[in-house]
């Protein structure tokens, strides 16, 4: 999710804008937000009310994001994997590290097993490793 565009369309003030006004991007980026039920509309009092319904916006409408939506974070899940010495470890940025070392990284959030967090303890993943559960190391996504 482009969260630039999302911040940039929680505003639509001063002078407010027509759906037509907006460029193609925002225009389309508003439509797919749609079904997500966080757009605005501003009524003829000038007052955003939440819009309902899941149909295309009008171009000839005020519209703009709820200004308290929080996407959900982006994630980066790093495989698990035993090195040739049997250490399990996970590949980031080009470089391979063993699975204690995440808990020292700032965007490290959890290991996780066939999708599901097994907590923040690296003693926590040779047994579903062991039990050939697909293993990670879930980190949030660096902004690019």
């Amino acid at each position: 999710m482009n969260r630039e565009l999302i911040e940039k369309l929680k505003v639509n003030e001063k002078p407010i804008r027509l759906l037509c006004d907006m460029t193609d991007e925002e225009q389309a980026f508003l439509n797919n937000m749609v079904s997500l039920g966080v757009i605005q509309f501003m009524d003829s009092d000038l007052r955003w009310y939440k819009r309902l319904g899941d149909s295309m916006l009008s171009p000839g409408g005020r519209y703009r994001i709820d200004p308290d939506f929080q996407p959900e974070p982006e994630y980066e899940d790093c495989p698990i994997k035993a090195n040739s010495n049997g250490n399990l470890c996970y590949e980031r940025r080009g470089d391979s590290f063993l699975i204690f070392r995440a808990t020292t990284d700032s965007q490290f959030l959890c290991y996780i097993a066939d999708g599901q967090s097994i907590g923040r303890c690296p003693g926590n993943v040779p047994s579903p490793y062991r039990d050939r559960m697909k293993c990670a190391v879930r980190f949030l996504k660096e902004k690019s």
